[in-house]
């Protein structure tokens, strides 16, 4: 047993750094009331997504990936039904990007309202559109290393690598198409930290690895608030 204590100092010191993420912050601004009726839909849209300040170009993936996250949220909740965004693309024409960007929520909330294409919605049941936008950044935080001595007969052991910082915002708008309106926003911010390096117990090397997974954390976390958000029948 003494023998494992090196490992278990070290793997400890592992753990605890990879448990030290926060938990996600979420923000709320209520400007209308909501609730949806049995057989409205709700639609997820994205509109920019940046990875470490530079603007990603095609969206698909990330959108199907966040689209993905916030209907895992709304799981048992038999009164939320999602509308594919790519069956919304197939009912009607819908840019959520301008000349210079990501078009705002106002814009597209006009958009959306034109005659033909607010028929087509309407009929299709589409109560919300909830449009998001989100940035995610890593930075070096530097070496670290971590140490167990073993005592009389222990061996020792020890840890080097490296360190990054992880940070995840994600901001959703909601349109009530019912009532041409946005009732509100949401936004999701968390930063983690991760780390890989290589370790040494009882002259045994072994890599290492741990990971914030700030992404996925904060969607679900922004997912749950969404669900809130929507199903509740309150007023600001």
């Amino acid at each position: 047993m003494r023998r494992l204590l090196p490992f278990i100092a070290i793997a400890a010191s592992i753990l605890a750094a990879g448990c030290a993420t926060n938990d996600p912050r979420i923000h709320e601004s209520r400007q209308a009331g909501t609730g949806i009726l049995p057989g409205e839909q709700i639609v997820v849209l994205l509109s920019r997504y940046s990875r470490d300040g530079t603007e990603v170009k095609d969206l698909s993936s990330i959108e199907a990936s966040l689209e993905w996250c916030v209907r895992w949220e709304a799981q048992g909740k038999d009164d939320l039904t999602f509308l594919p965004p790519a069956a919304l693309r197939k009912l009607v024409s819908v840019e959520t990007r301008g000349d210079d960007g990501s078009k705002s929520p106002e814009l597209l909330l006009r958009s959306l309202g034109e005659l033909v294409t607010a028929t087509r919605l309407a009929e299709a049941k589409v109560r919300y559109v909830v449009l998001l936008e989100g940035s995610y950044s890593t930075s070096q935080s530097g070496w670290e290393t971590a140490s167990g001595g073993g005592g009389k007969g222990g061996g020792g052991g020890f840890t080097i690598g490296r360190g990054w910082t992880q940070d995840s915002n994600i901001r959703a708008t909601i349109l009530d198409l019912k009532h041409a309106r946005i009732a509100g926003s949401i936004e999701s911010y968390l930063s983690g930290k991760e780390g890989a390096g290589m370790g040494v117990v009882l002259i045994i090397p072994f890599p290492y690895y741990y990971s914030a997974d700030t992404e996925s954390r904060a969607c679900a976390a922004l997912g749950e608030a969404l669900v809130r958000f929507i199903s509740e029948t309150s007023t600001p």
